[in-house]
């Protein structure tokens, strides 16, 4: 009987001591530290919550795990700053979701984005020599087999690739495309395959774009024609201006 009493105490003790372990209300004063050899120091939490672990103070969270298996992923909602010269490495995806996100690099100094030692996009924030160097072969979206609909700028075929190469059109019925919405920067080309049409190509609708050649700028949303097997470079000066060449 003594002994199944001692039993019994050890057993309520234990338990009573790995509950207390497992309160959200218990607090570290000072450093954890892991002793363990490696691979074996882990913290480990549930399978599929929304909110599996987090790190914070008070309710403010400052790193949260969530484990729910639509979307294993890890939030930080502070500012995430690297300050030694060793290397950082992401394993998945980045997604920035706050309205106005902000990457900064030092100043003065090299960043990479890269594959083990392959160079995928440098910048250099030397004072007055900054630049930005893409370290492989820089590729555009490309459409090979695009259609031409219409005659006007409504009925024109949207165009929604880098490189856009009309394969069919007919003169006078079916021969129209038009350019993405215009924004400063915007670079698209324009390739007339379709073997014997002469296409229009017409600015997007509703946006009183003006699309400029050599030879000067067409009319607000009107068209500028592309001969069978000639193109247009257009690049965007504004939301009003697009330069095709």
């Amino acid at each position: 009987m003594r002994r199944l009493l001692v039993v019994l105490l050890v057993l309520v003790a234990s338990t009573a001591s790995a509950s207390q372990i497992s309160r959200p209300s218990n607090r570290l004063g000072g450093s954890l530290t892991f002793t363990g050899a490696t691979g074996v120091n882990r913290i480990l939490f549930p399978d599929n919550l929304a909110s599996a672990f987090w790190i914070g103070e008070g309710t403010t969270k400052y790193l949260e795990f969530r484990s729910t298996d639509a979307g294993e992923w890890i939030y930080t909602n502070k500012k995430f700053d690297v300050t030694s010269s060793a290397d950082v490495l992401f394993w998945d995806t980045i997604h920035l979701t706050a309205a106005s996100t902000n990457i900064y690099i030092t100043d003065n100094g090299t960043t990479q984005f890269r594959e083990a030692g392959n160079c995928y996009i440098q910048m250099v924030s030397t004072n007055n020599v900054e630049t930005v160097v893409f370290c492989k072969p820089l590729t555009f979206d490309v459409l090979t087999s695009i259609s031409a609909t219409g005659t006007t700028q409504g009925a024109a075929t949207a165009l929604t690739h880098d490189i856009n190469v009309v394969t069919t059109a007919t003169t006078a019925s079916a021969d129209s495309v038009k350019l993405r919405a215009a924004a400063a920067g915007l670079h698209m080309r324009v390739k007339n395959r379709s073997g014997a049409a002469t296409i229009q190509l017409f600015p997007e609708s509703g946006l009183s774009t003006q699309i400029c050649i050599t030879t000067g700028c067409v009319a607000a949303n009107a068209s500028v024609t592309i001969a069978n097997n000639l193109e247009l470079d257009c690049i965007a000066e504004s939301t009003t201006i697009v330069n095709c060449r």
